[in-house]
This record gives structure tokens, C-alpha cells and sequence, in this order.
């Protein structure tokens, strides 16, 4: 009995080690994991120490991605899950390249790990491991990389703003701490730098009252020529993503108002005006009716949105004095550059669209 017990112990392990294996290809088929071209630096380090042995990117794409979901699996790391997640959705990708050569009769395999956000690199490593089977080598350095993404906190929203020099909300960004008998309660920023940071202000007499504000830069190029463009486009967004997460939780009685102008008068005590939109939103017919007020206005490069809980009669004095306190941070280069893709993508569009327009006046001529 005991010898037919340890024979069903080791088929049940097989058959364990088996489906994770399966599961572990599955999920790496959608993983934005690349096996590159190892560094020009790598490439002449091997063969300039010995040509005879240098192997260059001899790991395939599938062997990085069944790896690197075993690793997460297998990891320690409480983040560890959230990297399979960023690569599956397309913001983040891993590249990794490898390199095997023998030197002083040890042959090692040299790992390149390059970590891009929106194709941008945030996070570089070279791990060498000594050559064995090809897959434990691997295995042992994806779990180094692990260790390293956890111990810089790669995927922290902190690290990814600070490698992008995008704007500096937690020094660059004052906001007044209590305002109208609101206090603001947390600040933080986003997971992604093009939507800014969220600062959240509750009343002590009213703990079901939230006004939460919103600074995150305007991607619209040369948005300062028209602003009331921008402001009313980008309040029709919030106006859609209400009507949609009405319908998908089967809310009736939505009603939206029309978006309306505002204007702050004085803000800086230096006779400055600034413009903005404003709208609200409710649902009567639920047990306890539900209420929305969205302000938005344009401070130097960045949209300020207030989203509150509670109508504008309410609101209306907090966000003016918020306003009149509300310093926010000057462009960063990188959304700087952001704009200078959209502007480069409307022109080309345009060029598309006049290009296409003789073409089709002979083909109506016909």
C-alpha cells in the first residue's frame, strides 16, 4: 500500500507540475514579453572574449514568457502578480536578450532585462547566471530580476513618474488642507503619469459628502489656443463613462444637464479670470438617489477637475477658493513631447484626408 501511495504522490506532483506548466504558457501567449538583440556592448564582449564559444540570443520568446509567469508564481514578492497583469495590458513590455561564452573554463549566460513604459525604457539589468540546463538558468535569473523590481519598487507609481521626469505633484503641487469645512484627506498619485494625481477632501459632518480633485496634464496639442475646446471634450468623456457605468449597473432614471460655462473671477487676487465647465449628473429612481457635480477648468498645462458627490450649490464655493489656492506644476518635458506626437498625428491625418481628396473627385468624376 505504501509503495502504491508514493507511485500516486509522484503521478499527482507530475500531474500538478503538468497543469502549471500548461497554465503558465497560456497566460504567456498574452504577455508583451520580447526575446531583442542583446546590447552592442554584450555582443562585442563575447565575441572579443571568446569568439569560439559566444552564442548570441539563443532564448526564445516563449522560453522568457513560461519562465517569467513560473517566477511569479513561485515569488515571494507581493507585487509580483501586477507585472504578469502591466504586460497583459499593453502599457509595459519586457525585452530580454541573452549570451552564453566561456572565459577562464566558466561558461555563463548573461541576461539583458529591459523593462519600457509606452516604449519607453525605465529599468535596465544584466544578470549573469552560470550555465546549466538552459531553463534553470533562466529560471534563477528572472527570479533575480524579481528581486530587483521589488527591491527599486519598480512598479510603483512613484518610481515610474521619477524615471519619466514627469511632473512633481508631491513638492510642486499646493492645494489648501481644509476648505468650507472639507479637509483634504489623501493624496496620490495615478498608475499612469498622463492622468496626474487625485487629492480627496471629506467633511466631518457629512462622512458620506466627497469631493475628490484631479490634476493630469492636457494631452491636446496647442490646447491654449482654444481651451473651451479642450474643457468641453474632455468633460464629454465623463459625461460617456457615466451613461456607461449607468447601463452596466442597470441604473434608471440618469439624467445628465447640459454642460455650462463658468467663471472664476480674481483667482490670484490680480484680476485674473479663468474659464470653465461644469455639469451634473443624478439617477432618481434607486433606493438612495445617486448625485454627481463635475467642474473642470485649465491651470498652466494641466486640467483641475472636481468630482463631487453632492449637487453644486454645495460645491460652488469650495472649488472657488480651492482654485484661488491651487498652484500646480509647470509642463514636463515629457508630456511636452506627448502633445508633440498628438500634433504630429493631427497633421499627418490632415495631409491623409487632403491627399485622398483629388483621388476621390476623379473617381466621382467618372
Amino acid at each position: 500500500m505504501t509503495i502504491v501511495f508514493a507511485r500516486c504522490s509522484k503521478s499527482i506532483a507530475a500531474t500538478v507540475l503538468l497543469l502549471v506548466s500548461i497554465q503558465a504558457v497560456s497566460q504567456a501567449t498574452s504577455l508583451s514579453v520580447y526575446a531583442a538583440y542583446a546590447s552592442d556592448e554584450l555582443v562585442e564582449e563575447c565575441t572579443t572574449v571568446s569568439p569560439q564559444t559566444c552564442l548570441l540570443n539563443h532564448v526564445s520568446q516563449s522560453q522568457y514568457t513560461v519562465a517569467l509567469v513560473e517566477g511569479v508564481a513561485n515569488h515571494m514578492w507581493s507585487d509580483a502578480d501586477s507585472l504578469v497583469d502591466v504586460l497583459s495590458q499593453g502599457e509595459y513590455e519586457l525585452l530580454a536578450s541573452a549570451v552564453r561564452y566561456s572565459n577562464n573554463n566558466d561558461t555563463l549566460i548573461h541576461f539583458e532585462y529591459t523593462l519600457n513604459w509606452r516604449g519607453i525604457p525605465i529599468f535596465e539589468s544584466r544578470i549573469t547566471q552560470p550555465e546549466a540546463m538552459l531553463m534553470s538558468s533562466l529560471s534563477a535569473s528572472i527570479n533575480e530580476l524579481l528581486n530587483q523590481l521589488q527591491s527599486d519598487q519598480v512598479l510603483s507609481a512613484e518610481y515610474l513618474f521619477a524615471q519619466l521626469n514627469a511632473s512633481d505633484y508631491h513638492h510642486e503641487l499646493t492645494a489648501p488642507s481644509n476648505v468650507d469645512g472639507f479637509s483634504l484627506q489623501q493624496k496620490a498619485l495615478q498608475a499612469d503619469p498622463t492622468q496626474g494625481v487625485v487629492l480627496r477632501y471629506t467633511h466631518d459632518h457629512y462622512p458620506n459628502a466627497i469631493i475628490d480633485l484631479f490634476v493630469y496634464p492636457v494631452l491636446e496639442p496647442d490646447f491654449g489656443h482654444h481651451p473651451d475646446q479642450a474643457l468641453n471634450k474632455e468633460l464629454d468623456k465623463d459625461k460617456h463613462s457615466i451613461k456607461q457605468i449607468a447601463s452596466a449597473r442597470n441604473i434608471q432614471g440618469v439624467s445628465i444637464s447640459a454642460t455650462k460655462m463658468v467663471v472664476l473671477n480674481d483667482v490670484n487676487n490680480q484680476g485674473e479670470h479663468i474659464l470653465g465647465v461644469q455639469f451634473e449628473a443624478q439617477a432618481e429612481e434607486t433606493n438612495e438617489p445617486l448625485h454627481t457635480t463635475q467642474y473642470l477648468f485649465i491651470k498652466e498645462d494641466k486640467f483641475v477637475k472636481f468630482s463631487a458627490n453632492i449637487p453644486a450649490q454645495y460645491t460652488q464655493k469650495m472649488v472657488e477658493q480651492v482654485m484661488k489656492n491651487l498652484s500646480v506644476p509647470k509642463a514636463s518635458k515629457i508630456m511636452d513631447a506627448f502633445r508633440a506626437v498628438n500634433r504630429q498625428m493631427v497633421i499627418d491625418t490632415q495631409q491623409q484626408i487632403t491627399a485622398n481628396q483629388p483621388a476621390q473627385a476623379i473617381t466621382a468624376g467618372r
